[in-house]
């Protein structure tokens, strides 16, 4: 049997540096989990929003392209076949942008919070940076619409990718290079107290709460949205 006392040396074994940590990195981890929590708390008291920015989306294209996009374009030329990812890659990040839409002034305010504070580790303030410069570049995404792109890349026979798809295709992507809140929680642990680890935790089932409310609706929604877009389901991306 594990005694009151070997439960508090495997603590100190299994998080070392805690007992240790600097009054800078306790307060900027606190900061941090704290903001990170703050947005989790928004998307779940505005889940009811995200979807219906989803589903403005899906209703603009069922009216305006409905299946713009032939699904043939999947095994068509090899022209064709990386306009076809395109689109599907386009369809996806442009939900993903509007389903932030509802969102967006929060965590803009969140990442400003962030964006100051500095630990005593240069990796973890460089790995901070990253992640606060990725939210900010999702922030500053302007999605080209769906219909025109469609028309455009028609013109083509769908043997060219339009310039605005390939170049929003490629800024989105460059947004999701970045490390998770939930990575650099963990990353902080061995600078953390307690308090703090415990916050991490409760922040850890927080996000587990967000993906089990809105993970089922956002493969619906994505699925809805390239059956619109194509005339054919795609699996979620």
């Amino acid at each position: 049997m594990i005694t009151r006392a070997g439960v508090a040396v495997l603590t100190a074994l299994a998080f070392p540096a805690a007992a240790n940590a600097g009054s800078r990195d306790v307060t900027s981890t606190a900061k941090f989990l704290t903001a990170e929590g703050r947005v989790e708390h928004t998307v779940i008291a505005r889940r009811a929003m995200v979807k219906a920015a989803a589903d403005a989306l899906i209703e603009h294209v069922e009216s305006a392209c409905p299946s713009a996009v032939p699904a043939s374009l999947e095994t068509g030329s090899k022209a064709q076949r990386p306009t076809w990812t395109a689109f599907v890659n386009e369809a996806s990040y442009e939900l993903a942008v509007a389903e932030l839409s509802p969102i967006r002034t929060a965590v803009r305010l969140e990442l400003t919070r962030i964006a100051p504070l500095r630990w005593t580790s240069a990796g973890l303030n460089r790995r901070v940076a990253s992640y606060v410069r990725g939210g900010r570049r999702a922030l500053a995404l302007h999605p080209p619409d769906l219909c025109q792109q469609a028309r455009a890349a028609a013109r083509s026979g769908f043997t060219v990718i339009p310039p605005q798809t390939r170049a929003f295709d490629e800024r989105f992507q460059s947004t999701q290079t970045e490390p998770s809140a939930l990575d650099l929680a963990q990353q902080m642990k061995p600078l953390a107290t307690s308090t703090e680890l415990t916050a991490i935790e409760r922040l850890d089932h927080l996000q587990a709460r967000v993906n089990r409310l809105l993970t089922g609706f956002a493969t619906q929604a994505f699925e809805r949205l390239t059956r619109a877009f194509t005339g054919v389901s795609v699996p979620g991306v």
